[in-house]
């Protein structure tokens, strides 16, 4: 089993509506013979919180794909023409199908900025009602990869991330 995070123990009342998945996911967990983590910190955490011993557990450490690279000009101007996105940005990405307390998205797309904030991901219809942000829906991997290279800057607004491999994407392809 693969552990990416541990919030929805951390923060139970955030989560109350997310169905049996977390409850699927912790029988897997206390079934499982081997335990995969990304990082040691998140390790540590969950021979805290889930009672596992040190030998269930694996560290082994994500990274970006081999497509996450900086993309040419042209590519960018490709996702740029697509998107209708101005010529700088700032960039976000992940799932918008539900509302995460914990990753603040709507107080983030309600700060005030100097530049546009486009967040890339899945959406649901709460996501539309986000103010002053551009939508791009799913996209491709070579998409992303030419959205990351071509922002200002990824933002990444969490309490709590259990890799944030969006942050090691952008900087794949050479975005801070």
């Amino acid at each position: 089993v693969t552990l990416h995070d541990l919030a929805a123990r951390k923060r139970r009342s955030e989560h109350l509506r997310t169905g049996v998945r977390p409850l699927l996911r912790q029988l897997a967990v206390q079934r499982a013979v081997r335990v995969i983590v990304a990082t040691e910190s998140l390790a540590q955490e969950a021979l805290a919180r889930l009672g596992l011993e040190r030998e269930q557990l694996d560290v082994i450490h994500e990274a970006p794909a081999a497509g996450m690279y900086a993309r040419t000009a042209e590519e960018i101007a490709g996702v740029r023409a697509r998107f209708t996105l101005p010529e700088r940005y700032l960039l976000w990405v992940g799932g918008l199908q539900h509302p995460d307390p914990g990753k603040h998205v709507a107080r983030l797309a309600a700060t005030p900025r100097e530049l546009p904030l486009v967040m890339v991901g899945p959406t649901s219809p709460w996501a539309r009602e986000l103010g002053d942000v551009i939508l791009t829906d799913y996209v491709s991997d070579d998409q992303l990869a030419a959205l990351y290279t071509g922002a200002h800057a990824l933002v990444v607004a969490s309490d709590d991330e259990g890799f944030g491999l969006p942050a090691v994407e952008a900087l794949a392809c050479g975005t801070p």
